[in-house]
């Protein structure tokens, strides 16, 4: 950290305000990575749910290729958590 710090002493103040700039930059791309992440798992999620929904299904069912319906059955089965209210 006294590196750090010594360092930081020996630059101006344009140094300074582009260090801080590419400092808040890596913050918010590891932030914006991180948030990436959690939504495109929680898609896939959703994907599976609906994906497992429609192999319960009936063969009749099945055939038809709404999501409303495929929704509704396995909201009536309890997959999907809130959907069994």
């Amino acid at each position: 950290m006294r590196h750090v710090v010594r360092w930081w002493e020996t630059l101006d103040r344009p140094e300074r305000i582009v260090a801080m700039s590419l400092a808040t930059a890596g913050v918010v791309a590891i932030v914006n990575s991180a948030v990436w992440a959690v939504a495109v798992s929680y898609m896939e999620r959703q994907k599976t749910l609906v994906a497992l929904s429609r192999e319960r299904l009936p063969e009749a069912e099945r055939e038809t290729d709404e999501w409303p319906d495929a929704l509704r059955a396995g909201a009536r089965r309890g997959i999907g958590g809130r959907g069994s209210r």
